[in-house]
């Protein structure tokens, strides 16, 4: 069993590929050099920061930032990966 996580999607997906094969599992993750995160999720995953109006205001500020870069694409912001 697979489970394919491909984050060069927007939005990322997930598939299950040989889902009948029980004798191993393990996880893909297909992606570039970069990945695109929805912004709510980000600002859900900010918890309490993002009822902060300064935390907002930089969040706004980071948006802009990126989208004069071309770095918005369908309401996702991208993001550089590293791996450890």
């Amino acid at each position: 069993m697979d489970l394919v996580i491909d984050t060069s999607t927007v939005p990322p997906t997930t598939t299950l590929e040989d889902p009948t094969e029980f004798g191993s599992f393990k996880v893909t993750l297909r992606s570039s050099d970069h990945v695109y995160v929805p912004v709510e999720d980000l600002i859900q995953a900010a918890g309490a920061h993002a009822d902060d109006p300064q935390w907002r205001a930089g969040l706004e500020a980071m948006l802009a930032y990126a989208q004069e870069h071309g770095w918005i694409k369908d309401g996702a912001i991208r993001a550089h990966v590293e791996t450890s």
